[in-house]
């Protein structure tokens, strides 16, 4: 509450936190070993007027996940275009749209994100109408899933940018490692 009401609002602001930080516990929870640890971090950064809120664990990661529940993709990239198109790995609920959702709030914001894991990561500069997908060689180094978003000094309409809150797809579609423009 004390991030300033000018970076996308409170409830657009709480509601990525709140999300990103119960995915951590939903899809990868402690008390089965899956993770150790979880951060969530949020700055403000009055001089550059953009306020930045990242999560990390050290779980199963998104492709982790899915692999998990004998979910098909052929690479982690295509793992995460999955879960931020809306598919849930939690059977028989109305969810699956956080990620997508947080992501549907930082683009009206136009701000922009990086999610990393395990093996792949995803750039969004919504200002710039790009994002890009990377192939990472950090399989050994790097365990989990990080993602940062980061928010303007631009208000949103919360009710309005939700919409019904499902999503069915994403415009961040994986087309290989080339930097492609935002429909």
């Amino acid at each position: 509450m004390k991030i300033n009401e000018e970076y996308a609002g409170h409830q657009t602001v709480n509601f990525i936190v709140n999300e990103l930080t119960g995915n951590i516990y939903d899809h990868t929870p402690f008390e089965q070993d899956y993770a150790s640890y979880g951060y969530c971090y949020a700055q403000e950064y009055p001089t550059w007027k953009k306020v930045d809120i990242c999560v990390y664990d050290d779980g199963l990661s998104i492709p982790g996940k899915l692999e998990k529940n004998n979910i098909q993709f052929d690479d982690d990239c295509e793992a995460i275009e999955q879960v931020i198109s809306g598919y849930s790995t939690i059977p028989n609920r109305d969810r699956g749209n956080g990620l997508g959702s947080c992501l549907k709030l930082m683009d009206a914001n136009c701000g922009s994100a990086l999610i990393v894991s395990r093996g792949a990561a995803l750039e969004i500069d919504s200002k710039l109408r790009e994002y890009q997908y990377h192939q990472l060689d950090n399989k050994d180094v790097f365990k989990g899933t990080l993602i940062t978003i980061k928010l303007r000094n631009n208000p949103v309409n919360f009710y309005d940018t939700l919409d019904t809150g499902v999503i069915f797809t994403t415009p961040y579609k994986y087309e290989g490692g080339k930097r492609c423009k935002i429909e």
